[in-house]
């Protein structure tokens, strides 16, 4: 197979400097969920509302990948988080989970395994989301000094988050600074089995990777190489991945999500990873 094959190195451009590629991790949580809002769960996961429809526009500077179609037929901008965090959006509830940052945290990974009460499981998996650009929360929280750069992962930014919230005006404020929201619906859950990614194909923990879609097509191997902060220092990273999944924040040639799997432990590796890599991606050799 491997004769079959030509490896690039890829160079990630910006701003006309070439830069060395730049992986992220993300995963899949695990979460307790309610099917009825009560005193322990009171955030909804919504599903995917009937106006939602997935045509890309543009409303003066600002490009969308999403619309709300009206009753006239016309196409408009989706409503935002805020907007939909006020009940302007007709998306139904799915189930409920513990805050909104539990469902912010399953709406940037885009998929969450569900743990009900009566011991039965479900998924949520991704169904659609409103359209708008996605802002990094993270990095309004370094901007605005209230996390270090240094001390920045997935865990600082959920307490963070979590402690803004004893205010509820101030939190659910800093919330819509990312007016982009993801839509769910509910699946089986497979143990056995990782969340669909935007391939349709089951994710598998360090071989799946998520690529901008707009320049790598899905199924396509690419090298990973690198050192990351898992151990007591760095370890070395060197797999064969295929690109399965897409996200609004991953872009350009030499930008990589890798998935991590489902799990604390799987997103306590994810939050830690954010790293140059040397990557290679792997194409078909034109055969004379």
């Amino acid at each position: 197979m491997a004769a079959n094959l030509v490896a690039y190195r890829i160079g990630s451009t910006r701003q006309g400097s070439e830069t060395q590629p730049f992986v992220t991790g993300y995963f899949e949580p695990d979460v307790s969920a309610s099917r009825t809002r009560d005193a322990a769960h009171t955030e909804p996961a919504r599903g995917r509302p009937a106006d939602l429809v997935d045509q890309p526009m543009v409303d003066g500077a600002v490009s969308f990948t999403s619309a709300r179609r009206c009753p006239e037929g016309q196409l408009i901008p989706y409503w935002s988080r805020e907007h939909i965090d006020a009940g302007l959006s007709a998306a139904p509830p799915l189930v409920w989970l513990s805050d909104a940052v539990e469902l912010f945290i399953a709406q940037v990974q885009g998929s969450a395994r569900l743990r009900f009460e009566d011991g039965s499981r479900a998924r949520l998996a991704y169904a659609g989301k409103n359209g708008h650009p996605y802002v990094s929360l993270g990095k309004i929280l370094i901007q605005e000094g209230m996390v270090s750069p240094d001390a920045m992962s997935l865990e600082t930014l959920a307490a963070c988050l979590r402690d803004l919230l004893n205010d509820p005006a101030v939190g659910r404020s800093i919330l819509h600074r990312n007016p982009s929201y993801v839509f769910f619906r509910i699946d089986d859950d497979d143990p056995a089995s990782g969340p669909l990614g935007a391939q349709g194909v089951p994710l598998t923990p360090f071989r799946s990777i998520a690529i901008d879609r707009t320049i790598w097509p899905f199924g396509l191997p690419f090298w990973v190489s690198g050192f990351f902060p898992w151990g007591e220092g760095k370890e070395a990273f060197c797999r064969l991945m295929i690109a399965q999944d897409t996200g609004s924040a991953i872009v350009g040639p030499g930008r990589g999500d890798i998935f991590c799997g489902s799990g604390d432990e799987a997103g306590r590796l994810a939050g830690l990873l954010r790293h140059e890599v040397d990557l290679y991606v792997l194409t078909p050799r034109v055969l004379e």
